[in-house]
């Protein structure tokens, strides 16, 4: 009983050793990046895609369709536009980005970037092939699986909504990964499959940022974190209110996948939570 113990407490100090040390390096990086911000519904703003890496958002989300050898970028099937799909208003722009910048999205940054597709309408195993093999003509832009292991590259593909792991290719390189439901955080998937998980914020939590965060919630989210983090995944609540409180309390954390709406309140915000993480920094080493 002694030993699981003593396996219990060694577990849990090195996820706190994990969590400390990703907030150590969002304090220390030189690149002002948004690391933590999520462009929810990214192909809505007013310019898609550039409002967030203007913004230094490492994260944008599209809704996809796929229809006639088309993958179209809408909210419903009734909003479908011929002009408006996937490659056009994301892979051309990043890639001619990656071009410019040397194999980077961000210049001067080695951050990967990520392009969440939530999958609308009907798929299967035949149009995640297509789409599959509508990455492959942007070859060395993505993170890709191959022979089970990651190989590099400045952009990573996440899959969200229709998409389902029994469909993935395993015969060919795979160029995008999969996010999954909150129920399959403790699963022993590889993280060459599965690399997150999202769950709508309503399923763990009341807490409207007003008063102090529940103790049983705040407890389920750092169970949340620690699961996750054993598994070398992020985590991410949908729907979770624009409130800084409830920002700061998730950054606190360990939260590294903020989903947003109003990106440029949260921007301000991210920087000035990570000055004050520098700031703890920089007061704790002059002890």
């Amino acid at each position: 009983m002694r030993g699981l113990r003593l396996i219990l407490v060694s577990a849990s100090l090195f996820v706190l050793q994990c969590l400390l040390a990703a907030t150590a390096a969002f304090a220390q990086s030189d690149c002002n990046l948004v690391e933590a911000g999520h462009s929810h519904n990214d192909y809505l703003r007013k310019r898609p895609l550039y409002d967030a890496l203007n913004l230094g958002f490492l994260s944008v989300e599209a809704d996809i369709f796929f229809a006639k050898g088309n993958f179209s970028v809408a909210h419903t099937a009734f909003g479908r536009r011929k002009k408006q799909n996937l490659r056009k208003m994301y892979l051309e722009p990043l890639k001619a980005r990656v071009d410019s910048c040397e194999g980077r999205v961000f210049c001067d940054c080695l951050q990967v970037f990520e392009l969440m597709l939530d999958l609308k309408g009907k798929w299967d195993a035949d149009r995640l092939k297509e789409l599959n093999a509508s990455l492959a003509q942007f070859e060395g832009l993505f993170e890709r699986v191959e022979n089970n292991r990651v190989l590099p590259g400045p952009l990573r593909i996440v899959l969200s909504g229709a998409a389902r792991m029994q469909w993935a290719d395993t015969s060919d390189v795979r160029r995008y990964f999969f996010d999954g439901g909150m129920g399959s955080v403790a699963s022993k998937i590889e993280s060459t499959l599965l690399a997150r998980n999202s769950t709508k914020y309503s399923s763990f939590f009341t807490w409207d940022g007003k008063d102090e965060m529940p103790p049983d919630e705040r407890k389920a989210l750092e169970d949340l974190l620690y699961t996750a983090t054993l598994n070398n995944r992020k985590i991410r609540f949908w729907k979770m209110p624009e409130n800084e409180r409830i920002w700061r309390e998730f950054l606190d954390a360990g939260v590294r996948w903020m989903n947003v709406d109003n990106l440029e309140r949260f921007a301000r915000f991210f920087e000035k939570w990570t000055n004050s993480k520098q700031g703890e920094a920089k007061k704790k080493n002059a002890e």
